[in-house]
């Protein structure tokens, strides 16, 4: 059961770090759909996936070389994350049509089929990070649950103001969604404000703090790893879990 176990824990990590690179390398493609919706990239689905794989690497290049500049680097985000939000929230509300109350707040579209609606718009919300968060934090008794609840209000505020936005500025929701891009808020920009260089330059913070994001969960995947090598429970193990003199297990990153 342990050994089932760990290699669920190590494939999801995976899995997961994977699907990082996969919102990089989408959000990339959609920029260039918006900039140039007539070139090669734009018109090919597997140039996201190179941006990906492109992308990803990086992550490891941080977690060799700077590990120890992350924490300067994540307060430099926040700043950007929250300076992106202000921007993005004045040019909707300045350029966006606002649409009708009773269209946007009563009428639901589950159209990618899930049973109910009211279970299409709970999937994905939940996400179970304190255990975590636990393993590498001081008093983690005293820290982590004033950080839960914390940044609870903040982004929850954050989140209201964002989503009743996006949600009166959206525009015809079936142009949004067909447009081809995978990230509709870049769609959404682009409507309101009818300019290719603002879309691309105001998406820009976004894909900064994503990477940033797959940094960490490269860290996260290593950890996890890490943990079944020493377990011998990986091929390679022995490889995997060796950590050199520079105090960074490479081969497992």
């Amino acid at each position: 059961m342990s050994y089932c176990v760990g290699w669920l824990c190590s494939l999801a990590w995976l899995g997961y770090l994977a699907g990082c690179g996969g919102i990089i390398g989408n959000l990339i493609h959609d920029c260039v759909l918006s900039y140039h919706p007539s070139s090669v990239a734009a018109n090919n689905q597997w140039f996201p996936t190179i941006f990906a794989i492109t992308a990803l690497p990086i992550g490891g290049i941080f977690n060799s070389r700077l590990t120890y500049h992350f924490p300067a680097l994540e307060g430099i985000m926040v700043v950007i994350h929250l300076a992106s939000w202000v921007a993005f929230m004045v040019v909707l509300w300045m350029t966006s049509p606002i649409g009708d109350a009773k269209d946007f707040l009563l009428t639901f579209n589950n159209g990618a089929g899930w049973v109910s609606p009211g279970g299409a718009t709970l999937i994905g919300v939940l996400m179970a990070c304190s255990g975590l968060l636990a393993e590498d934090t001081s008093d983690a008794s005293y820290t982590i649950p004033w950080s839960l609840i914390i940044s609870y209000f903040v982004n929850a505020a954050i989140g209201l103001v964002a989503g009743v936005t996006v949600i009166f500025c959206a525009g015809d929701l079936n142009e949004v969604l067909s447009n081809g891009t995978q990230s509709p808020f870049v769609t959404i920009f682009h409507n309101s404000t009818q300019s290719k260089a603002g879309t691309v330059c105001h998406t820009c913070p976004y894909h900064d703090v994503l990477h940033v994001f797959a940094n960490e969960r490269n860290g996260n995947s290593l950890q996890a790893n890490m943990a079944f090598a020493r377990d011998d429970g990986l091929p390679f193990s022995y490889k995997l879990k060796h950590v050199p003199d520079a105090e960074v297990p490479q081969t497992a990153l």
